[in-house]
């Protein structure tokens, strides 16, 4: 299977509803975001997908985040914005972005992680 991948960072700032001690806290973190599709077949032009479509979806959705407070970013309203739950939504964004492309018909993985510390990540995968 083939994989290509990219990564970006954004910042934003959320609080935990729970007994997670200081998280539950408004506070900020610098968030690190990974993106990578995969698929068994490559292209005719020995590619699995084009590569440079990534960076900008990943911009778009990332933008709707980038200093705000997850709590209140429409599709985390109501949950607990933990890193679990961002991995999803972020996959999510994307996997919408892949499906109205034609060109992506190779692509059948996307794997999203996110860091929320330089130790602490999830990964959402489907």
């Amino acid at each position: 299977m083939y994989e290509i991948g990219l990564e970006a960072e954004f910042e934003a700032r959320h609080y935990l509803v729970g007994d997670f001690g200081p998280e539950t806290h408004l506070h900020k973190h610098h968030y690190r975001i990974r993106v990578m599709v995969a698929g068994e077949d490559l292209g005719a032009d020995g590619t699995l997908y084009d590569i440079a479509k990534l960076p900008e979806w990943l911009r778009a959705i990332l933008s709707a985040l980038d200093d705000q407070t997850l709590n209140e970013v429409p599709g985390l309203q109501g949950m607990n914005p933990t890193v679990e739950h961002l991995s999803r939504y972020l996959h999510e964004r994307f996997t919408e972005k892949l499906r109205a492309d034609r060109g992506a018909d190779r692509i059948t993985d996307v794997k999203i992680t996110v860091w929320e510390s330089p130790t602490a990540f999830s990964t959402y995968r489907c």
